[in-house]
């Protein structure tokens, strides 16, 4: 054994490796804001917006630490590429309220953690109820012109400006009362069955064609005693109501599951989700008692099942388990084959991957080189492994095949993560992705790399790749060149850790041949990062145009005799009702609405979601076993409807202005 790792401790050419890996995982508690950086190469002229970047910054304070990368105190990192050709450098902690009880406690605050403090945090449950819980480190998106949300594997958003990275508001879906940063919001319409909790959410949304998003959150019980299903949900929230959620797809299983990702596939008319189900499951009891995942989440003996529905409201899931259980971080992309069958890529392993990131594997390198191969419970994990599944609905049957030809056991060569692909190829086939890689060309875990591959020849392979001895870079960003038809054409950019030198360096990369086309140093230690994106340049408001010069007022014309009012065009309107409806009231509004034998109409009002039959009676004012479009708010209506509900966290039924003549049910 001892002669294994002194030769692997060293490169096919002689040198070192691994040297000055260690460094990723030191803190810098430093900020600095729009520092110039001194660019050698050129970047393209279409390359103006920002590349922003999370993951943590410091895990210790006071006399306590943190034992695992991903529980670190977040801080972001943001370059600013400009159309003269400069570059700024921003990095600054997230004021988020766990760090500013951090500040005012000189020590770590409760909070729920992959793993145990050194020492451990005393925890009490009442406690654990108090603790704010937003301290989001995984992932940055833009929702909204300008508002950047800082994501984590809960429910909660931390929204910071674009430009300063300051925290502007919080969307705190537990309580805005304790230890919270003074600009606070409780996210509004969240409903979970009696006894049950929102256990954790998903940090990789997606955003729709308009800029809304698409989350999935995750439903457990209290308490194993307790009756009933969980559940998954498939929510939406507008960009311009970034504090309401609305539930659209909810799935019922017997035990909830960690869900770090899922699969949005674009379909004719719309998109499908597919929802993967892990054998990790929730104790919540657990988590709160000790708030550690550690103890949190727990592996089962189940299959790992697949959940595929349409994304519209009251949608169902069909279930189907897959060939074998398996454990996955990543969804990579999913799309529609053909009718009823759809393609998933995920990267996936055969055991639990959380301790692979505990403080002690990372600096041991003996432990993070063996890792995939140390057996758990009889298992070992393997290597991550990017594995296409397709999914046939019709059939209910999944077939699988990994994408390198390796299964887990044996992929050390073709290890990929945080994969980016071109902005056009989310849901839809696609022909290659960019990836980070390790043990690139080595035994050690530590020789990274980013690759581009190609999957749509003979077979798949990496095209090119970037990669320096004993330099670590993290997840790279791709920047489409504008109007080209080949998606491999732009530039990717990344941050890396030099560990020959010490030094911090942004990177650009031609994205076809990964050659290096510009390259600085940055004036601050950048520790170990998360996810990141590109946000390009938002284009400036149009000038607002001068008031019209005022015109004299006609005439009032005489009233003209008011025509008799024309039967609506479609159903689901505003009464006279068609000749199979009956116009009926709900919570002060009124609705035209047919019965549901047969199904319901599909024509609707422009801009509302499609009908629905009430079999259940979502509101005990609304008889039962009519066709009507229900709602989350005003926005799921369509011209001159609104939301009517028993209380703001029910779902409604879309109705319109009562008129006193009309007779009513």
């Amino acid at each position: 054994m001892f002669l294994s790792a002194l030769l692997v401790a060293f490169s096919a050419d002689g040198s070192e490796i691994d040297v000055g890996y260690e460094q990723l995982f030191t803190e810098e508690l430093g900020e600095v804001d729009s520092v110039p950086l001194s660019l050698s190469g050129a970047i393209p002229e279409y390359m103006v917006g920002s590349f922003i970047q999370s993951g943590p910054g410091r895990w210790s304070w006071g006399g306590r630490k943190m034992t695992h990368i991903l529980d670190g105190f977040s801080k972001l990192h943001k370059w600013d590429f400009k159309a003269d050709g400069t570059v700024l450098f921003t990095s600054k902690f997230l004021r988020s309220g766990f760090y500013l009880e951090a500040e005012e406690i000189n020590d770590i605050p409760l909070g729920v953690f992959a793993q145990p403090t050194d020492p451990p945090i005393n925890v009490s449950v009442t406690e654990f109820m108090k603790a704010p819980n937003d301290n989001n480190q995984v992932n940055v998106i833009e929702l909204g012109n300008g508002n950047l949300e800082i994501l984590s594997d809960v429910l909660s958003m931390v929204e910071v400006d674009r430009e300063s990275l300051d925290l502007t508001c919080e969307y705190n879906y537990r309580q805005c009362k304790d230890n919270v940063p003074s600009v606070c919001t409780v996210t509004k319409n969240l409903s979970n069955p009696v006894g049950q909790l929102n256990t954790g959410g998903s940090a990789h949304p997606y955003l729709t064609d308009n800029g809304d998003y698409i989350g999935l959150r995750e439903i457990g019980k209290y308490a194993g005693i307790i009756p009933g299903n969980e559940g998954f949900a498939v929510y939406r929230v507008l960009k311009d109501q970034r504090d309401t959620i609305q539930d659209m797809v909810t799935i019922k299983v017997k035990k909830t599951s960690y869900a770090h990702s899922f699969g949005l596939p674009k379909t004719p008319g719309g998109h499908h989700v597919i929802v993967v189900a892990q054998p990790i499951h929730y104790d919540a009891l657990a988590m709160a008692q000790k708030a550690t995942l550690d103890v949190g989440l727990v592996k089962s003996d189940d299959t790992t099942r697949f959940y595929v529905a349409p994304l519209e409201f009251g949608a169902e899931a069909i279930e189907i388990d897959a060939p074998k259980p398996f454990f996955f971080g990543h969804v990579i992309n999913s799309y529609l084959l053909e009718e009823g069958i759809y393609v998933l890529d995920v990267n996936i392993e055969d055991n639990i991957f959380f301790d692979r990131y505990s403080m002690d594997v990372q600096l041991s390198k003996y432990r993070r080189d063996s890792w995939p191969i140390t057996a758990v419970d009889g298992v070992s994990p393997g290597y991550e492994t990017a594995t296409r599944f397709v999914i046939d609905t019709q059939k209910k049957t999944v077939t699988s095949k990994p994408l390198f030809g390796h299964e887990v056991a044996e992929n050390i060569f073709n290890e990929h993560d945080l994969f980016k692909l071109h902005p056009a190829d989310y849901g839809v086939p696609y022909c290659g992705y960019w990836a980070w890689q390790a043990f690139y060309n080595s035994s050690s875990f530590a020789s990274w790399a980013i690759v581009r591959t190609e999957l749509c020849g003979e077979k798949p392979v990496v095209a090119a790749a970037w990669h320096r001895t004993n330099v670590y870079p993290g997840e790279a960003s791709f920047v489409p060149k504008p109007g080209s038809a080949d998606k491999t054409e732009g530039v990717l950019t990344f941050h890396a850790h030099d560990g020959n030198t010490g030094k911090e360096l942004l990177i650009v990369v031609d994205s076809k041949s990964m050659d290096t086309i510009a390259e600085a140093e940055l004036p601050v230690h950048v520790p170990f990062t998360v996810h990141g994106n590109w946000f390009p340049v938002r284009p400036p408001s149009p000038p607002t145009p001068p008031a019209p010069t005022p015109k004299p007022t006609p005439p009032t014309p005489m009233p003209l005799p008011t025509p008799p009012t024309p039967t609506p065009p479609v159903h689901y309107g505003k009464p006279p009702c068609r000749s199979d409806e009956t116009a009926l009231s709900v919570r002060g509004g009124v609705v035209c609405a047919a019965k549901c034998g047969g199904g319901c109409p599909s024509d609707r009002p422009a801009g509302a979601v499609a009908g629905f039959c009430d079999d259940m009676m979502v509101d005990f004012e609304f008889p039962k076993n009519y066709c009507v479009i229900q709602c989350a708010t005003n926005s799921n209506c369509g011209v001159g409807a609104t939301c009517h509900k028993r209380n703001p966290l029910d779902i409604g039924v879309c109705a319109y202005a009562k008129d006193d003549e009309i007779t009513l049910i």
